[in-house]
């Protein structure tokens, strides 16, 4: 599942490919992949929905924002919120990829926004909401937000792991990001939110941007979005996440695996104590 290193990658493709070149042509390939709004909104419906995207056509790429997991990309006076979803990435083909839902033609190439599982979708805005609906209902980003605040106002008997998971608390961690960032502030999963102090919330606000920019990192240079939890297909070097079973790197203790926030979490039983 794309976190926000990957979004970043998209965003940063999806400028390269675009900005200051015209829409030529559009490919709607999957219907239910065109949607008024985020979770799981109808497909597209009505005369004004269908307008925006049509008029998409021979308007020029100007911009391309990222807040969370969420892109959006500014073609002229109309905005579209690109959600990867489960599976979703973007890809230069002359024809279209397997799974490819939308197109479009930038230049002589087509873009496609390919996806395997359909979780993802295309949402066209008007262009002077585009921030605003791409923001709807997130926290700050955590690449390039204020994450230290929302860190010190974090209160209430909520679970950390839970609490970074909330995307309305801090927008664009995942299940792989939390983790290596409990690790690398020594925190546990159960801790609650309210029981951390000053030190231990700086920690955490380090270790947010730490292993977010060491998977940036191992993103750079690629040609195409690769997800990082894909072991095989990237040298993303995980400290916790799918180690279960091995060894500590900072302390040697056995890291082990249980389901917490409903996903597999990884942790160091030594360098991460139990509360309590």
């Amino acid at each position: 599942m794309p976190e926000l290193p990957e979004a970043e990658f998209c965003r940063e493709q999806l400028e390269r490919w675009t900005v200051g070149r015209p829409v030529q042509a559009l490919a709607v390939l999957a219907p239910k992949s065109l949607q008024t709004g985020l979770r799981k909104g109808p497909a597209l419906a009505g005369t004004e929905a269908w307008a925006l995207w049509e008029r998409l056509k021979g308007q020029t790429s100007v911009q391309v924002l990222r807040r969370g997991k969420r892109i959006g990309w500014r073609v002229g006076d109309v905005g579209l919120i690109v959600h990867l979803g489960m599976t979703g990435r973007l890809t230069r083909s002359d024809v279209a990829v397997p799974h490819a839902r939308i197109g479009w033609q930038v230049d002589d190439h087509w873009i496609w926004f390919e996806d395997p599982r359909r979780f993802g979708a295309v949402i066209p805005v008007p262009g002077e909401a585009l921030l605003q609906r791409l923001s709807e209902g997130l926290g700050p980003d955590a690449w390039t937000g204020d994450v230290a605040d929302a860190v010190r106002g974090a209160k209430g008997r909520t679970k950390l792991k839970a609490w970074l998971m909330d995307q309305k608390r801090i927008a664009g961690l995942g299940n792989i990001q939390v983790c290596e960032t409990m690790w690398k502030a020594c925190l546990h999963p159960d801790r609650t939110v309210g029981s951390l102090g000053e030190d231990e919330r700086q920690a955490l606000v380090d270790g947010i941007h730490w292993t977010l920019a060491r998977s940036l990192r191992e993103l750079e240079g690629l040609d195409e979005m690769l997800y990082l939890s894909s072991r095989e297909s990237t040298p993303a070097d995980f400290h916790v996440y799918g180690h279960a079973g091995e060894a500590c790197r900072r302390c040697g203790e056995t890291l082990v695996r249980e389901n917490r926030a409903g996903r597999g979490t990884f942790w160091c039983p030594a360098c991460q104590p139990t509360p309590g």
